[in-house]
């Protein structure tokens, strides 16, 4: 997988901010296996690469956040994209928990705590 977020051509200023934020966020969800078992187990273990990515992931998702949260424009749009998604991609990926309140900033200040 490249590291360049897929980018897609929009006029809607809106569209264009939410769907880099998703992007850059479904990077991370990839990259730590969609914080699958053995990515749990790899940061209990302590290493060095799980624990990169799930702090990047972590960081990801409060900027995701914090862009969907910015407007109900964004938050509409994100409601678009994904309905937009196959059902399931949609069911793995799970953008709709962004739209939720987030316990994600102390879970931040916690990985923070363990470097």
């Amino acid at each position: 997988m490249n590291d360049i977020p897929f980018v897609t051509f929009t006029s809607d200023p809106i569209e264009g901010e939410v769907s880099q934020a998703l992007s850059l966020y479904k990077i991370a969800l990839i990259k730590t296996n969609y914080r699958n078992f053995w990515h749990r187990l790899l940061c209990k273990l302590r290493d060095k690469e799980a624990l990169e990515n799930e702090c990047i992931l972590v960081k990801q998702e409060i900027r995701c956040r914090d862009v969907i949260n910015q407007s109900d424009a964004h938050r509409e749009m994100l409601k678009i994209l994904i309905s937009q998604q196959p059902s399931d991609i949609r069911q793995r990926d799970q953008f709709s928990r962004l739209l939720e309140p987030s316990s994600t900033n102390a879970l931040y200040r916690e990985h923070s705590d363990d470097k």
